[in-house]
């Protein structure tokens, strides 16, 4: 089998055992893979305090999924009734 080829099977190999522990990634951790890492690796990402994040207007997914189940369900319907309109 050719060199490059050898190269690249055991890559996805690789690859396909960094998948396998996925589901065993605490909060926090990463696999990072491509051509800025020598080797895919684990590895565990700080926290930042307050002022080190960044200032995005983006949605706040962790609030979104804290609402009570009676904000959901209100949600819910309003988008089944729209749906019904059409």
């Amino acid at each position: 089998m050719d060199d490059k080829i050898k190269g690249i099977l055991e890559e996805v190999q690789i690859l396909f055992d960094c998948a396998n522990q996925s589901s065993s990634l605490s909060r926090r951790e990463a696999i990072i893979v491509g051509e800025a890492v020598a080797m895919p690796s684990r590895l565990k990402i700080k926290e930042l305090r307050e002022e080190q994040l960044p200032d995005s207007k983006d949605i706040s997914f962790v609030k979104g999924w804290q609402k009570n189940e009676t904000d959901q369900d209100d949600i819910i319907n309003s988008v089944i009734a729209k749906w019904t309109l059409l």
